[in-house]
């Protein structure tokens, strides 16, 4: 079952939003690539909290420190699809989407935990494992295709790890980046998931 702190949690996010939270500590809804890079600015939990919601980054990092806090046995992981170099150069920084996969309350029980894309929130499983967790996530969260980017490749992401609050997009990628690699397209030597998203 899920755990009822975390059902809490989920009801409280129904009413946040998805944002990009600027320098100036307010809410951006970017029309663009170019505007996200301009003003995005990685939060924290307390920022979080005080504007109601902000990015997917910002929603792993505060939902990271809700599990952590309760006691609730979570990972977080990272999606990073890396463009052609022209079209990295068209589009900014490359797609991105972090998120939370938590223990239930029963023995071998998964959720993957989704409040930022909030057309498909929800708390989805129970998953027998973590890695049919990730599999089952990848999947539904298929705008991540492998035909239309050079790379795609899954982190396993500790948003708690180091302070990032402040750094911009630019920098939180290559944060991102420098995460162990679980899986990447194409690459049999990096899928330590032993997985296959088609």
């Amino acid at each position: 079952m899920v755990p009822a702190p975390v059902q809490e949690l989920y009801k409280l996010y129904n009413d946040y939003g998805y944002f990009v939270t600027g320098y100036d500590q307010t809410p951006h809804y970017c029309q663009s690539s170019d505007e996200w890079d301009q003003w995005n600015i990685v939060s924290n939990p307390s920022l979080f909290e005080t504007l109601k919601g902000g990015s997917c980054w910002d929603y792993c990092i505060a939902q990271s420190d809700f599990f952590k806090k309760n006691g609730i046995p979570h990972w977080n992981y990272c999606i990073i699809c890396e463009q052609s170099p022209a079209e990295a150069a068209r589009q900014g920084t490359p797609a991105t989407h972090t998120f939370t996969i938590f223990k239930g309350t029963d023995p071998d029980e998964y959720y993957y935990f989704e409040q930022a894309f909030k057309e498909k929130k929800g708390i989805y499983g129970p998953f027998k494992s973590l890695n049919e967790a990730l599999y089952r996530t990848l999947l539904f969260l298929g705008k991540y295709n492998p035909n239309k980017v050079e790379v795609l490749s899954l982190h396993k992401h500790e948003p708690l790890k180091k302070n990032t609050y402040g750094m911009n997009s630019w920098q939180y990628c290559d944060y991102m980046r420098q995460e162990p690699v679980l899986w990447q397209v194409g690459e049999p030597t990096k899928n330590l998931l032993k997985i296959s998203v088609e």
